[in-house]
């Protein structure tokens, strides 16, 4: 904006907004600044302000008004799960109930702006009723984990002439499979997702060894 005289100028937002200021900066030249960071979650992908603009000479009493439009872009940052790649293990003879895994999230995106969702996409090689991805009922970044399922069935445990118990109700069998990936995907609802594994290693059950013999012993 710009006025022709050299009668200074004043410019002002109607009404006073907190989210641009207008500045005189050199030969009656005025520049519209942002005031602060602006966040239009849940708007998406932008969202658009607008606000009249009154410029008026200091020396007289004429003044012009005109409307200024902002749209502002939402950005939005890629999420990602800082908890994964990762290994971990369990001895194969642990048939309860267990958490393996706490699935952990990151993302610029300050939470509630960006609601996580994540989803099991994988175990390999294939077992069902063995692994599940666990939500605690929170929208929040660190709300999934993944859980070893309990066997509950009257096979659990049972070890058959080839130390094998049955597959797909929850029982690991080291002698058939000694590692499982795990291949998690979260989103956060505006096209970014990342896409991550647990390596689960199934630990052998050891005969069990004496510690304490051969020993000497003298009466």
């Amino acid at each position: 904006m710009s006025e022709t005289s050299d009668s200074p100028v004043a410019c002002n937002m109607c009404p006073a907004h907190k989210l641009a200021v207008v500045t005189i900066v050199r030969d009656n030249i005025g520049d519209i600044y942002i005031t602060r960071n602006i966040s239009i979650w849940p708007a998406w992908p932008t969202k658009d302000y607008s606000q009249t603009v009154r410029v008026s000479n200091s020396e007289s009493c004429y003044s012009t008004t005109c409307q200024m439009f902002i749209r502002v872009h939402y950005t939005n940052w890629p999420i990602s799960i800082i908890s994964l790649p990762h290994t971990t293990s369990l001895h194969e003879d642990r048939d309860g109930r267990r958490n393996v895994h706490d699935v952990l999230t990151f993302d610029y995106n300050p939470d509630p702006e960006d609601n996580v969702t994540c989803v099991l996409v994988s175990v390999s090689p294939p077992e069902v009723n063995l692994f599940e991805l666990v939500h605690d009922g929170n929208n929040t970044w660190n709300s999934y984990s993944i859980h070893k399922l309990a066997c509950s069935t009257p096979d659990c445990g049972y070890k058959a002439a080839n130390y094998l118990c049955a597959t797909d109700i929850g029982c690991m069998n080291h002698n058939l499979t000694q590692q499982y990936t795990i291949t998690i995907k979260c989103d956060d609802g505006y096209n970014s997702s990342d896409t991550q594994s647990l390596t689960f290693n199934v630990n052998k059950n050891i005969a069990p060894t004496y510690r304490n013999i051969p020993s000497k012993s003298v009466l």
